[in-house]
């Protein structure tokens, strides 16, 4: 009898279903752009025509709600001293809890919006679940979404992420994950620049930038396929603050690992649970102090030394330099004991270690379990109310570091709202 239904079960796998109500409203777009705006019409499409008014939109004062491709995106109202983001339970605050400044700003005499009222600054959150569904659904990338499974070669040479020892050891520990081959992985980055070029003005605006892995190495870096999510604005960067405006797509996340969402795969004709995990983050090294929680400047800058990072401090440049080098290679190799070609002293200190041994190596990576630990024991402050909780990058740092171990969701949460 459970032969007969294990049977039942994998023909009711393999027979083709009918696309969900997502893929149906992004299959009727690409009946719209087949169709032309009138009979005889040569110029348009339904929906290239529909593009055009959206670029109309775009430098007028046209509603977005006139427009639904699928792709929507929501503002969120910010406190000017980056404290908050009006969202879920500050959704309806009228003032930040923290610094008690107004959500809106004063309209001056003369102002053309008076009586209208203004946020100080606003956050784009662009969501990406129906971003990284329209991969599957499109027939020109649902096969490249599961190349990394299928068609990679797999001679242990590194040509892509899916090569390396992080997405091998995710697998492992994640078994569940790793065998769904639609199961999505991410990668992060972010950086400030300056929008208005050449010009003489003082301004940060900082884009957060997600990209699918599952793609091929000649893809997955290309420009179609790089998913902005968050334009945090300025004038100035939002440095250890940046926690605040990631919480939405955090908790995005946080749904995409736990849950998934109903996906439509047009190559496999068949509906699936897509769940997604970010893997890593790209920056260089101002910005990774920021998304990791990490100072990056100072005495301990080294992020995998820690605290046993050697530095020393410059007596004449006033400048902090990082040597000791040597302490990584093996403990019988000539240079430890050379003197006058470094800093003229024998090198006879071992690599950091870790748990896992004192051979030499370098440091294995900190796992989310320690680093919650080391953000536990860390300096606290207090909140607007006087509640103690931790600092802004030790927040961020453990929300993210827990994702990527699957941590209890209570936790994640817990760490994320202090």
């Amino acid at each position: 009898m459970e032969q007969d239904d294990d049977m039942h079960g994998l023909i009711e796998e393999g027979r083709p279903q009918d696309p969900n109500g997502d893929a149906h409203k992004f299959y009727k777009l690409l009946e719209e752009a087949e169709q032309p705006l009138y009979v005889g019409c040569e110029s348009y499409s339904n929906l290239s025509f529909v593009v055009n008014l959206m670029h109309i939109k775009g430098i007028g004062t046209m509603s977005i709600k006139a427009f639904d491709l699928g792709l929507h995106y929501n503002n969120i109202d910010a406190c000017n001293n980056d404290c908050i983001i009006y969202y879920k339970e500050h959704a309806n605050a009228m003032q930040c809890p923290t610094c008690k400044l107004s959500r809106w700003k004063k309209q001056g005499k003369g102002s053309k919006k008076k009586g209208k009222k203004v946020p100080w600054k606003v956050l784009r959150y662009f969501p990406l679940t129906p971003r990284l569904q329209r991969l599957f659904m499109s027939s020109k990338t649902a096969v490249d979404m599961r190349w990394h499974f299928k068609d990679r070669v797999k001679d242990g040479v590194l040509r892509h992420p899916a090569d390396s020892e992080a997405w091998k050891s995710f697998n492992q520990i994640h078994e569940s994950f790793g065998m769904e081959p639609g199961n999505v992985r991410l990668s992060l980055a972010t950086d400030g620049f300056n929008p208005f070029g050449n010009m003489n003005l003082h301004y940060s605006i900082w884009p957060v930038l997600i990209y699918p892995y599952n793609l091929p190495p000649w893809m997955c870096m290309k420009d179609p396929y790089v998913f902005i999510t968050l334009l945090i604005p300025g004038p100035k960067g939002p440095c250890h603050d940046i926690d605040v405006y990631m919480r939405p797509l955090i908790d995005e996340l946080r749904t995409l690992w736990e849950i998934g969402v109903e996906t439509y795969d047009i190559y496999a004709k068949q509906n699936f649970q897509m769940r997604a995990a970010l893997l890593w983050t790209i920056n260089d090294y101002p910005a990774y102090a920021y998304m990791s929680g990490w100072s990056t400047s100072g005495k301990l800058a080294c992020q995998y030394c820690a605290s046993d990072t050697s530095h020393r401090r410059l007596s004449h440049g006033s400048k902090t330099c990082y040597l000791g080098h040597r302490r990584f290679l093996p403990s019988d190799h000539v240079w430890r004991n050379q003197r006058s070609q470094f800093d003229n002293a024998r090198e006879i200190r071992l690599a950091p270690k870790r748990p896992s041994g004192d051979d030499g190596t370098p440091p294995e990576p900190l796992t989310g379990e320690e680093v919650l630990h080391m953000v536990e024991d860390g300096d606290r402050e207090s909140d607007a109310i006087g509640v103690l909780g931790l600092l802004p990058k030790q927040k961020f740092t453990a929300a993210l570091r827990m994702l990527a171990y699957e941590a209890f969701a209570m936790q994640v949460d817990e760490i994320a709202r202090m």
